[in-house]
């Protein structure tokens, strides 16, 4: 099999990942819309849990079988490299299938007493499968990359997201159009929108066996490369240890990166729930949607409201951004072996500059037309955007400060400081935990207390980033030159879509008065930067 070079490769997972983020969009948007408030509350409980799983096993177990395999192919040592891949699968299927037992077995104590969120217990129930099903396709994954093949990944990537809208969304539908005649099979009485949520679980689930078996599809180069030597068996024992001890560290730093979302997970229900219950008159008063929800479904739904509507367009402008990190990581490991003081402040400038161009408008422009935008996408959920906008407003301001802290998180990567970015995360994650137990107390913060913790966790992982970049490695983030000047344009940027806004709506319809300001603000941030750079403003573009 001919190997696919570096750049393919990364140009091939890169396709894949902006597809993937394109088609989850399509699925998440939609469904926020069908589900509600109450029943994406549910939804994120289980998705919450999963989450983190799959990113230990993606990026820490895959990354592990593709090194180790990646070694024996270079070694020659082809019967390794299979060895590699089943006493993978056999030392991680056989408990990954044992957890999504445990997970299924326990999904309503664990839904009642660790989620605070009792009616999320068949969202739960249905999510189980997927720690099997990712565990068995990182493997898998991880032994084709192991060969720098790259197909396998992004193919199944594909068909996994393409699964997960089709059937999630399918599932939505039909629970919703026949709950009645599918409660009546069962032995208890779910409420719609745990059974929504369930049937919309069931379909991530489905997608995630459809991307495993979608791998079966690309043949094993080791089947047919007979005539390579092969080497004496390894012993089982150190094949597995071998495996863990490159899994461990990776697998840590992707925990550490998912945390944020595990302590929302496990405080804002509980919180939120005795601070509304301490201060029902005021929040009856003071939020008209409270007066339509339930008393049950009240927390559930501000989570959902939250977590699918805010945190949805949160995630948008880092996912992208993000894919920078692997060019910085090279360019910085490279100029860091060369010693090449020179050449890692460069690499820092340009990626700062880059991500800043980004990250600015959308950052300040997400934090003015907050309410505007969940308007745009989710115009037939009124009181779910009332729960949600101004936590979305806080989250804008957060997109700039987590942007910029992941090329200089690659930049401590690549100049032997991998345990840093870790170190900095925890302390943004204990600033998220403190926050939350602060914010969600206080009744007038209640609602939004759980976005303004997730502002100051990442205004410190960036301060903590600069600080280390500056005493570890000697760069000097240069905020006049990379940042300043998209900062600047980027709010100017923000204050046009605003009023531009207000002038579209007298004479255009709402929607399309929200589409013309960002279209507006868009030149004019184009425009300031053209200003600036004319004006001999230097920025590292």
């Amino acid at each position: 099999m001919k190997k696919q070079s570096f750049l393919f490769g990364s140009v091939l997972l890169l396709i894949s990942a902006t597809l993937v983020k394109i088609i989850g969009a399509l699925f998440k948007i939609p469904l926020t819309n069908m589900l509600g408030g109450t029943a994406m509350g549910y939804f994120s409980c289980a998705y919450g849990i999963f989450l983190p799983i799959y990113a230990v096993l993606g990026n820490g177990l895959g990354a592990a079988v593709a090194t180790l395999t990646a070694q024996s192919v270079a070694q020659n040592d082809y019967n390794n490299v299979r060895r590699i891949r089943n006493i993978s699968l056999l030392f991680f299927g056989i408990p990954s299938l044992f957890i999504s037992f445990i997970i299924f077995v326990f999904s309503k104590p664990f839904a009642e007493n660790i989620l605070g969120s009792p009616q999320s217990h068949l969202a739960v129930a249905a999510i189980s499968p997927c720690v099997f099903f990712a565990c068995i396709s990182s493997v898998i994954r991880g032994h084709h990359e192991g060969w720098q093949n790259m197909y396998p990944t992004a193919v199944s990537q594909v068909v996994e997201a393409l699964a997960k809208l089709g059937l999630g969304l399918f599932g939505t539908f039909i629970s919703i159009k026949y709950f009645s005649k599918i409660s009546q099979l069962l032995n208890f009485d779910p409420t719609p929108q745990s059974l929504a949520a369930a049937f919309a679980i069931a379909g991530v689930s489905l997608s995630t066996l459809f991307g495993a078996i979608s791998l079966l599809a690309f043949r094993s180069p080791t089947h047919t490369d007979t005539n390579k030597r092969h080497k004496e068996k390894a012993p089982i024992r150190r094949v597995a240890g071998d495996v863990f001890s490159v899994m461990l560290p990776i697998a840590l730093g992707a925990l550490v990166t998912n945390l944020t979302s595990l302590v929302d997970l496990f405080t804002i229900n509980r919180i939120l729930e005795k601070c509304i219950s301490d201060n029902a008159e005021y929040f009856s008063d003071r939020y008209d949607f409270i007066k339509r929800i339930p008393p049950n479904d009240i927390t559930g739904f501000i989570f959902g409201s939250f977590s699918g509507l805010a945190i949805t367009i949160f995630n948008l402008v880092p996912s992208v951004t993000n894919m920078l990190s692997k060019s910085v990581l090279s360019a910085s490991s490279k100029a860091f072996a060369r010693g090449d003081c020179k050449a890692l402040q460069n690499t820092s400038d340009k990626a700062i500059s880059l991500t800043s161009l980004i990250a600015a408008p959308c950052a300040f422009g997400i934090a003015a037309m907050s309410q505007q935008i969940l308007t745009l996408l989710y115009s037939s959920r009124p009181e779910e955007i009332s729960a949600s906008h101004t936590s979305l407003a806080y989250l804008g301001l957060s997109v700039i400060f987590l942007c910029l802290s992941s090329p200089m998180f690659s930049m401590l990567q690549g100049t032997s400081n991998a345990m840093i970015p870790v170190k900095i995360m925890l302390a943004g994650v204990g600033a998220k935990f403190i926050g939350n137990l602060i914010f969600l107390s206080i009744p007038q913060t209640a609602v939004f207390g759980a976005a303004i913790s997730t502002l100051l966790c990442y205004v410190l992982i960036f301060a903590l980033s600069a600080i280390s970049l500056k005493a570890k490695c000697g760069i000097l983030l240069n905020a006049k030159q990379t940042v300043f000047p998209f900062v600047f344009s980027g709010v100017i940027c923000a204050v046009a879509a605003k009023f531009s806004q207000k002038l579209y709506i007298g004479f255009l319809p709402e929607k399309y008065a929200i589409c013309a300001a960002i279209f507006t603000a868009g030149i004019v941030y184009l425009a300031m930067l053209f200003l600036m750079k004319k004006r001999r403003f230097k920025f590292s573009l």
